[in-house]
């Protein structure tokens, strides 16, 4: 596989981690406090 579609694909796969640590880290948020109080640390 060349370097350039090699960088490609491990920026891609970087992305979907952090996508993924980011739901579920939303999802323990709204257990823990209410989805209006993680709306305004978010945004």
């Amino acid at each position: 596989m060349p370097t350039g579609k090699k960088l490609i694909y491990l920026t891609l796969v970087l992305v979907v981690m952090s996508w993924g640590l980011n739901v579920v880290m939303i999802k323990f948020l709204t257990q823990q406090m209410s989805p209006i109080l993680v709306g305004a640390i978010t945004f």
